[in-house]
């Protein structure tokens, strides 16, 4: 962006601020709109998410509305300030929204009852969690050690109490 395009727009910004008049703001729009597109395509590609020609525009107008919404440091360069509203925007937009969706599917998953027998297979060693397996799929003993015997019985008296 040049240097008397930033000045013209920082200009039409404090008009919009002082005014709230829709041709500023609507000519800041259409002065940022190749650099939005730009930045927006830019970022999306760099999350390896694409988007067709209308979705562009449409994000560009809430990046850029979002942004002008922000700005209040007038020391702050113009580009700057809305290339990362618009980085901000995009995240919020696709990003937290993914990771939002990822968390209440893993909240729709049900955990194990503390009196469950998966619950107890977690929380026993590997070793035992083999046996216990033994027990549940009625395999024949694939080990023939008294220790492995004594631990099968065990299992299943607690199996039996849990079940009841």
């Amino acid at each position: 962006m040049t240097e008397q395009l930033q000045i013209h727009c920082k200009a039409l910004v404090i008009k919009w601020k002082e005014h709230k008049d829709i041709k500023e703001r609507d000519e800041l729009f259409f002065c940022l709109l190749p650099y939005l597109i730009k930045w927006i395509r830019s970022i999306l590609i760099r999350w390896s998410i694409v988007i067709d020609e209308h979705e562009v525009l449409s994000l560009a107008w809430q990046c850029f509305m979002h942004g002008l919404n922000k700005y209040q440091k007038m020391d702050v360069p113009l580009p700057y300030h809305f290339h990362r509203y618009s980085m901000y925007c995009l995240y919020i937009e696709f990003i937290a929204k993914k990771k939002l969706n990822e968390v209440s599917e893993v909240e729709q998953v049900s955990y194990p009852d503390e009196n469950s027998i998966e619950y107890l297979a977690r929380k026993l060693p590997c070793r035992v969690r083999n046996v216990l397996q033994d027990v549940i799929t009625q395999q024949k003993d694939s080990c023939k050690t008294a220790g492995y015997y004594e631990m099968k019985k065990m299992l299943k008296n607690v199996i039996k109490e849990m079940v009841g």
